[in-house]
């Protein structure tokens, strides 16, 4: 069914399912062993479209692979995981070819539910995070990450914005983001995403974190003495203008990306976080400027509504700088 216009469709019936399953995975003319374990996989999982073209053209074996891993995952289920939507999320996310694009996925969770993800921001904590180190030229490495996030598309695990014709804005359902924080809840990305936070969630183990997204926060008082040896991204966006320690940032030593939003900041911390790649600030309230010069390894600068008015000749590495109105 490779057609040009896409329709929501209602909830199929297993005839139906079966019908479009078939279609999608293009079982026409195969073998009736074949048929068989794609009526298997075709019941297990609910994402019957996506799942199907990945599997198009597979042979006996890997079907019959993708059955295992499908029947295999329901030993993961929880009560927090619906009737096995995770299930068929995780074969579509496994089927990924390579790190990078997974790891694009991933970071499209670090954005607020129901949000506009903006592409260029993405870009910029991509690069910063390592994605595509291989590739050191800017537009290069735009051009790869707009093409891991077509192909997320393509599996179903993003979407476009209401408006189709704006190609600066991707989105991410609400159910695929929970997916997200769910991969990112172990393993050796761990994610912590919150909204609206009223204090720091001190009993959260945030020792092995590797990103923390704190959107529209309400935060004036922050934690001194935590330590963060595994974390390298922070993004964190105030919903006043709220003042942060220095302290604060002391145990960040592998931090690569650093997102602020209405913020006073003593740019004097960044001495503690030498490896720091990416950094963005938007209305914030920055001291000690002067210290952006000790950043030998940051790439990328993106400002909005700050008080930076020139950027510093000790800025040599920079590849990419941005200043937004």
């Amino acid at each position: 069914m490779n057609c040009q216009q896409k329709f929501k469709l209602d909830i199929l019936s297993e005839g139906e399912a079966w019908a479009l399953f078939k279609d999608t995975a293009g079982l026409k003319d195969v073998s009736l062993r074949l048929n068989d374990v794609a009526k298997e996989v075709a019941s297990e999982c609910n994402a019957i479209a996506t799942i199907g073209k990945e599997l198009k053209g597979a042979s006996l074996d890997g079907w019959k692979a993708a059955n295992k891993r499908l029947k295999d995952l329901r030993h993961l289920d929880n009560e927090e995981v619906s009737q096995g939507i995770y299930n068929c999320l995780k074969l579509s996310y496994d089927y990924l070819k390579g790190d990078n694009i997974r790891t694009c996925f991933l970071l499209c969770s670090l954005f607020p539910e129901d949000w506009d993800i903006d592409i260029e921001l993405l870009v910029m904590f991509a690069i910063g995070h390592g994605l595509f180190s291989h590739i050191y030229l800017i537009e290069d490495l735009r051009r790869e990450i707009r093409e891991a996030l077509r192909k997320l598309q393509e599996a179903g695990l993003l979407l476009r914005t209401d408006d189709d014709d704006d190609e600066r804005y991707v989105s991410m359902h609400d159910v695929v983001r929970d997916f997200a924080h769910w991969i990112t809840s172990t393993g050796k990305n761990i994610f912590m995403v919150k909204e609206g936070l009223m204090e720091w969630p001190i009993s959260e183990r945030c020792e092995s974190h590797t990103a923390i997204s704190f959107w529209n926060s309400k935060i004036n008082i922050f934690p001194e003495k935590l330590e963060f040896p595994e974390l390298k991204i922070l993004i964190f966006t105030g919903k006043t203008l709220v003042e942060v320690a220095i302290a604060f940032v002391k145990g960040m030593k592998a931090l690569r990306v650093l997102h602020l939003q209405d913020v006073i900041f003593s740019l004097e911390v960044l001495k503690f976080v030498t490896n720091l790649r990416t950094l963005c600030l938007v209305n914030c309230e920055l001291e000690n400027i002067s210290s952006l010069g000790n950043l030998k390894n940051l790439e990328i600068l993106a400002f909005s509504d700050t008080n930076i008015y020139e950027l510093l000749r000790g800025l040599k590495s920079l590849h990419f700088f941005l200043l937004r109105k």
